[in-house]
């Protein structure tokens, strides 16, 4: 897949692994901080290992994985949004997919507690949360960016 769509999907995946781990990881520790200020605090080795549990969990739990179809979903769908603008002012690139993976995950956390009153994510029920998941997708787009930053958008 030396293909520039070939570079692309790649990318894309890669944005979709590094957007799902940091999001589930901050998930995690937000519940375990709560865990911790009620209970016993929370040690660094159950923490890491609470931390991949909820990594593996929030990506195969279910029938239908909420989680990384919400990822996906917000990726594709800001990443298709900025594309046709940065394919114009390249200058843009790694600010532009930052922004559309952090509005991306923000708008879809918003939607699915509008849509459904769902909480798909716990943390996301504080702005430090919703930010917090926010900035997991942005990594997901600063990765996509900068592994597709050789690659020429056509239209």
């Amino acid at each position: 897949m030396s293909t520039g769509f070939g570079k692309k999907l790649i990318a894309f995946a890669a944005a979709l692994v590094v957007a799902h781990v940091l999001g589930a990881t901050a998930a995690a520790q937000h519940v375990i901080n709560a865990f911790g200020a009620v209970a016993e605090p929370v040690g660094i080795a159950e923490r890491i290992a609470w931390t991949l549990r909820d990594i593996k969990g929030m990506a195969l739990d279910g029938a239908l994985p909420i989680y990384p179809v919400m990822v996906f979903a917000a990726l594709l769908l800001g990443f298709a949004v900025v594309g046709m603008i940065v394919r114009r002012r390249d200058d843009l690139r790694v600010i532009g997919f930052c922004a559309a993976g952090f509005v991306g995950f923000v708008v879809a956390h918003l939607f699915l507690n509008w849509a459904g009153e769902l909480h798909l994510v716990a943390a996301t029920r504080t702005t430090l949360g919703l930010i917090a998941q926010g900035l997991a997708g942005a990594a997901g787009g600063y990765v996509y960016a900068r592994l597709t930053r050789t690659a020429a958008w056509t239209g």
